[in-house]
């Protein structure tokens, strides 16, 4: 993956599994820790498609699009987009493609939550 696509790249190790208890069948709530730049990541995931547990590792990357020649992603859902086409998507397990929710700097403290 070249840099210029991604925003963002770590691997982060889950640490914790619905940590305020299980609120829907299919989603869990991650709690995990980036390893390169120390982050705290609180995260949704459908774990009927992709299972996940406490002490596993995962690579997240944040991009502006997922289109490899850096155009930007339409605003509108459209599921037969990428069909047939080479994406950022091919790339990764899972993928999730939508506005970050919340987030929240640190710094001052010396860390970044997200």
């Amino acid at each position: 993956v070249g840099m210029s696509r991604l925003l963002f790249e770590d691997v982060f190790e889950i640490l914790e599994k619905d940590p305020a208890g299980k609120r829907f069948d299919r989603v869990s709530r991650f709690k995990a820790r980036s390893d390169t730049y120390q982050m705290d990541l609180n995260i949704d995931i459908n774990i009927e498609i992709y299972p996940l547990e406490a002490g596993e590792k995962v690579k997240l990357a944040l991009a502006n699009t997922l289109n490899l020649d850096g155009t930007p992603c339409s605003d509108n859902y459209d599921p037969t987009l990428y069909l047939g086409k080479a994406s950022l998507m091919d790339q990764y397990e899972y993928v999730m493609q939508g506005k970050i929710f919340k987030y929240k700097d640190h710094t001052a403290s010396g860390t970044l939550k997200t």
